[in-house]
This record gives C-alpha cells, structure tokens and sequence, in this order.
C-alpha cells in the first residue's frame, strides 16, 4: 500500500531515482513531468480545474484552502497569487483611489482571472527543488555526497525504505506489461512517463525507466503507457493535463530537430 502522504509529485520523483547510481534521472522534460504532476494533484485535491486542450490548456484555482502536503501547499499558493483573482476588500481600496486605479484594477483581475498555461503556470517556482527538499525532510530520500578529484561535489540519493520504490516499481511494470489494469496512481504516473517517451528507448536520458520491460517489449510497453494517457477518462483534467504535456513536448522536440538542421 501507498503512503498516506503519496502524491503523483512524490512518486514522479522515487520512480527517477536509479537505485544503481543514485542519480535522480526523469529524462529531459523533467521540470515539465513535475509541474504536471503538481497540477493533477490540486486537481485531485478539488483546488484547481483544467480548461482547454494542448498548449491552449489553462490551470484555474477554485479553491485556495490550503492543502496537507507542503509543495502542493506552496504549489497551490503560488498559483493563487500569481493568476488567482485579487480579494475584494483589496479590489475595493484599490478602486476608491479613482478612475484610472479601477481601469488598471479591470486589466488585473482579468488577466488574474484567465488562469495560467501549464507551460507558464509555475515558471520560477523551481518545483525539482522544492519536491527534492521535501522528500529529503521527511526521510523518503536520503543524501550522501561524495567529492570527485577532490572537487567537484556530486550529490546522490536513495530510497528509504527501499520497498517504497520497489513496490512501486513493481506495480508500474505490471501494467505496462499488461498484467494488471492501472489504477489511480499507475495511470497517470505511467502516462506521464510514456508522453515523454520514457519507456522507447535506453538512449533517451532515463534508461532505468526503459529497463523496466524487457528489450523485445518496450515498444509494446511503450504504446501501453501512450494509451494510458489517453483513456484515464479525464476524471479531475488528468488526462487533459497529460495531452498538454504531450504537445509541449512535441513542440520542444520539433524546434530542436529544426534549429539542428
């Protein structure tokens, strides 16, 4: 059984985490993996809905209540001052100052109101940062630093206990391997990884990820997880999310290979 405390954010990260070198490895849209995750999980918390479809997809807070878990807490307040609507009590000082302050006050609070794109929602938050911190506080990621020529400082993690990631592992091959259906956390977690084409290949950044399955049937598992992200139902936006994802990443794909050409 999954932690109380789990969320898709904390297993995004435990999944990266390659027990064989300690490296934290998600491929190269991991900053993107992670706000996504933070995204489906206010969703989930009833605190964000998830309007529109690929780079037009917005995040919109509903409810700024503070939540338990402290990234998605922060994540969540982030959001709210950064595209939540200004309270009414500073609507009205703000207006009583004149004309002009209502009109500029008008352009904010549409501008606050429309939510924020996935691509931009958390842009300088430094979500790695703040889910590495976390998980590091709590014990579920233990630290050891080791020097290289004495000076370069070069930080690894493992999984404490290990069965935290073990069993999660276990579960995620399960399902893309087709012996088990998805449930609420395999599903997205394993869509996310399989928009960013974690599963094709060994050679994409996050070969751990592709060992999963034996070579003869990553593509196989591959396609799984592209159909997981497509047949979630869309309960809470998550597969609305995950789509988004998908695009951005196409998009990201298609002007490397154009300016390289």
């Amino acid at each position: 059984m999954p932690p109380e405390t789990t969320s898709l954010v904390d297993d995004l990260v435990v999944t990266g985490v390659v027990p064989s070198s300690g490296k934290l490895i998600l491929g190269d849209n991991q900053d993107l993996l992670l706000e996504a995750a933070l995204v489906v999980d206010l969703a989930r918390a009833g605190r964000v809905t998830v309007t529109g479809a690929g780079v037009d997809t917005r995040v919109h807070v509903v409810d700024a209540q503070p939540v338990a878990h402290p990234v998605l807490r922060e994540a969540l307040a982030w959001l709210h001052a950064t595209t939540g609507p200004p309270g009414a009590q500073d609507l009205a000082e703000l207006e009583a100052a004149g004309w002009v302050t209502r009109r500029v006050v008008g352009w904010i609070a549409d501008r606050q109101g429309s939510g924020a794109t996935l691509s931009g929602a958390f842009q300088g938050f430094k979500a790695r940062d703040r889910v590495r911190a976390h998980l590091l506080s709590t014990g579920t990621l233990v630290a050891r630093d080791r020097r290289v020529l004495g000076m370069r400082l070069l930080r690894r993690y493992r999984v404490h206990p290990p069965e935290r990631r073990e069993d999660l592992v276990v579960d995620l091959r399960e399902v893309l391997l087709g012996e088990r259906e998805p449930d609420q956390r395999t599903g997205p977690l394993l869509g996310l990884l399989g928009v960013a084409n974690l599963f094709a290949s060994s050679l994409n950044g996050a070969a751990h990820l592709a060992r999963w399955a034996p070579r003869p049937r990553r593509e196989e598992a591959s396609e799984r997880a592209h159909q997981l992200a497509r047949t979630d139902g869309d309960v809470d936006g998550v597969r609305a999310v995950i789509e988004a994802v998908e695009v951005i990443i196409d998009e990201r794909n298609e002007k490397r290979a154009n300016s390289g050409s």
